[in-house]
């Protein structure tokens, strides 16, 4: 049996030293101790590419080079959380059918397969990242990052997948939302109108620090988890 930490990540996967120290939102997104391949490296080989289709190249050489589920800070479903930019997310447990996705819904690639051994094996799931579509979709979500590993819950029969979700201003389709109270009622209603999970609506730490005169209900369960670093 491997050695594990106290919070049962296995040895040869060290907690990164600055997770603690993250914003809320930063900390709930996956880590990689391994090289990491970026766009700029792929442009300066061939400075013919296009940066957005070295972003795809490099996404690709990552989820292949990766042999071991990466550490991330788990939160129940219903968590809000702001990212660097102000943006509100809400982390839902979304319908597997429910979501747009542009890239299909079938991948059975060695990625696919890995996340789903990945699930099989306990690991809780890397969440996706998804926008709350208003505009053409109805308020249903439009899969941005996480198309590998809704293919790989699919291959183990999961019916829904944890997702981060960039919630949209409802009085305004063209702008994400930014403040709580009532246009956040509405956006959390429309994805439930749609069948994700997103209660009990739950501010996170820094969102709870920063506004006094909301209530405090416990943060979320900040253990850490390993799982995958994919990007699609």
């Amino acid at each position: 049996m491997s050695c594990v930490y106290p919070l049962g990540i296995p040895m040869s996967h060290p907690l990164p030293r600055n997770l603690d120290a993250l914003p809320a939102f930063e900390s709930f997104q996956a880590t990689f101790d391994g090289p990491v391949v970026s766009a700029e490296q792929i442009i300066a080989d061939d400075p013919t590419i296009q940066f957005e289709l070295a972003m795809e190249i490099a996404s690709a050489r990552n989820r292949m080079s990766q042999d071991a589920p990466s550490t991330f800070r788990v939160a129940p479903v219903g968590t809000i959380a702001r990212d660097k930019n102000g943006e509100l997310w809400v982390l839902a447990d979304v319908p597997l059918d429910s979501v747009v996705q542009v890239e299909g819904t079938s991948k059975t690639n060695d990625t696919a397969q890995k996340y789903a051994g990945w699930l099989s094996a306990g690991h809780d799931p890397l969440p996706a990242h998804g926008v709350q579509n208003i505009a053409v979709h109805g308020g249903r979500i439009k899969l941005n990052d996480g198309h590998h590993r809704y293919s790989g819950a699919r291959l183990v029969g999961r019916s829904s997948y944890p997702t981060w979700v960039n919630l949209t201003d409802p009085e305004n389709d063209a702008r994400p939302l930014l403040e709580l109270g009532s246009k956040l009622e509405t956006s959390l209603a429309l994805l439930e109108k749609h069948g994700a999970r997103v209660r009990p609506a739950t501010p996170s730490p820094e969102i709870v620090d920063s506004i006094p005169d909301i209530s405090r209900p416990p943060g979320p369960t900040l253990r850490h988890s390993t799982y995958s670093i994919g990007n699609r």
